[in-house]
């Protein structure tokens, strides 16, 4: 693939953005002054690390930090907090040994389904109604 050159608009475009751009910088550099900011209006988040020394701060700053001192006593325990929510279930258990089978039941009771009246001797519902008509 071959790369084409780039047009003469674009080249004076590119030209004009980025003198736009660094512009603003060399403009603000020799005009913003000390005198120009106010006092206290400057944090820590204003000021690029490494920048400034114990010059700048006209006393301020008295030295190197000292050492830190031992820790105090603890403090006395705190009430009790409110019970959390109950946690999720547990795992399922190994299934259990298969028991012994038990006594057949009774082969009498009431018929199901398409049956009606009761066991050993059910009748079927369609052949009843059948007989009825």
């Amino acid at each position: 693939m071959r790369i084409r050159k780039p047009s003469p608009a674009l080249v004076i475009s590119m030209l004009a953005l980025m003198m736009s751009t660094a512009g603003t910088g060399v403009a603000a550099k020799g005009l913003i002054t000390g005198r120009d900011v106010k006092d206290n209006s400057l944090t820590g988040k204003d000021v690029r690390n490494r920048t400034l020394t114990p010059k700048d701060f006209k006393g301020s700053v008295k030295g190197a930090r000292g050492t830190s001192g031992s820790p105090g006593q603890p403090g006395p325990a705190g009430a009790a907090g409110a019970v959390g929510p109950v946690g999720p279930a547990g795992l399922a258990g190994t299934k259990g040994d298969t028991g012994e089978q038990g006594p057949p039941g009774p082969s009498t009771g009431a018929a199901g389904g398409d049956l009606t009246g009761s066991y050993p001797n059910p009748t079927s519902a369609s052949t009843r109604s059948a007989r009825r008509r």
